[in-house]
């Protein structure tokens, strides 16, 4: 449910770029998270882009427990690729516990089925879920109503795929997916699971 109102809620944006701490901020908002930072770490963008780190503190003993997320994304990759990854990461704080990978063994092989190549991968349960947050991500850095206005305009040739990708702030080859019939109704598909 939380998904899909993250989605909806974005889906009124009639700016580009949609700010990532914007996300983050939402994310807090409807109060699932008490504090969310961002990191740029040393790690090998090939193997890995991002990850995140969910925990529990208190503030005293017996207090209201704070709960906070540490999302690491690989520094030397490009700046698109770091939004995405961004809200990636954010979204995976809306998954339940079957959908995470709940151990540092569980991440090192999620990490592990990852670095193969795709015909090798063994598919888990976390590592699907991992790829499946792609989708909404874009559909929230590139909102439902400018998606229409994009859709209009490249028909129009007022725009191509790279500048609707330069627009948003989002790696090139999702420029042509985010206008595409296919991906509204993979969005739709999404939210309406999330009920």
């Amino acid at each position: 449910m939380l998904l899909k109102n993250l989605v909806e809620h974005f889906d009124n944006y009639t700016r580009l770029p949609v700010g990532v701490n914007a996300v983050r901020d939402q994310i807090v908002q409807l109060g699932v998270q008490d504090e969310i930072r961002f990191h740029l770490v040393d790690i090998d963008p090939t193997i890995l882009r991002g990850l995140i780190y969910r925990y529990t503190k208190h503030s005293a003993p017996y207090s209201d427990p704070i709960f906070c997320s540490e999302i690491c994304l690989a520094k030397d990759q490009e700046y698109e690729w770091q939004r995405i990854i961004a809200v990636k990461e954010l979204l995976h704080i809306t998954d339940t516990e079957e959908e995470t990978a709940q151990s540092e063994r569980a991440v090192d092989k999620l990490i592990e089925r990852l670095s193969l190549p795709f015909e090798l991968r063994e598919e888990t349960r976390s590592s699907l879920n991992d790829r499946s947050h792609v989708l909404p991500a874009l559909a929230i850095l590139v909102p439902k109503e400018i998606r229409r206005l994009l859709r209009e305009l490249r028909a129009q040739d007022k725009i191509t795929d790279i500048d609707v990708a330069r627009m948003a702030k989002i790696p090139e080859r999702y420029g042509a997916i985010v206008l595409s019939e296919m991906f509204e109704n993979a969005i739709e598909a999404i939210c309406s699971q999330q009920l």
